[in-house]
């Protein structure tokens, strides 16, 4: 049978137990997609470095703890290739664990026919460009009880997101949250009030239906 690490493991005299547990986490995603398509999903996206092999088998070992936790031993729906093979290029890159699960419970819920999730490549590319924190932001937003207008204050995030109250001031939060919440409306999720003269204001949001449907595919 031919080496299923394409012969990176030679070349880098990794110890064999390590190749085990590279081959194991490829075929615990590959087993996503039926054959021969397994082999698009490889767990050597990128032979330069052993690291990524690394983040490959901690995404294999999230996505299998969040299936069990759900109670199940494997994947209930297959997950299209398209959808499947960018997500790992993508997880595979992050070295922050938190957003790292993220991408997790994304696979984790395409993979589990009773998420009724959507995969669209489209939450691949925008969680590409979020950080963790913007995803915390947002699923705090969508918790949030909004006014009549569907709107919600921001103000006081990272620590709650709130109702606006008839006749209060649009406050503007924080730096960090102000950028946060600027990256979200450009991708889509937020629609952010606005002032006199068109002058984008984000102590005001309002989620969008592309919001809800990210957040509902990435989170548990």
């Amino acid at each position: 049978m031919s080496d299923p690490t394409g012969g990176w493991a030679d070349a880098t005299g990794k110890a064999s137990e390590a190749v085990t547990e590279v081959t194991k986490a490829g075929r615990d995603l590959g087993g996503f997609l039926a054959p021969p398509l397994r082999e698009l999903v490889g767990i050597v996206t990128d032979q330069s470095q052993v690291w990524r092999w690394k983040r490959q088998i901690r995404l294999a070992e999230q996505v299998g703890s969040i299936l069990k936790e759900r109670g199940l031993d494997k994947a209930t729906r297959q997950v299209a290739p398209s959808f499947l093979v960018p997500l790992i290029e993508e997880a595979s890159l992050q070295d922050d664990d938190d957003l790292q699960d993220i991408w997790a419970r994304m696979l984790a819920n395409a993979a589990d026919a009773g998420s009724e999730t959507e995969m669209r490549t489209a939450f691949i590319r925008m969680l590409a460009e979020m950080t963790s924190f913007d995803v915390q932001l947002l699923a705090k937003i969508a918790e949030a009880t909004p006014n009549r207008a569907g709107q919600v204050w921001t103000v006081n995030l990272p620590d709650r997101a709130e109702t606006p109250r008839e006749g209060d001031q649009a406050l503007m939060p924080r730096g960090d949250v102000e950028i946060a919440l600027v990256n979200l409306c450009r991708l889509g999720c937020l629609q952010p009030a606005s002032a006199l003269g068109g002058v984008m204001v984000y102590g005001i949001v309002q989620v969008t239906g592309l919001g809800r449907a990210f957040i509902k595919a990435c989170t548990g």
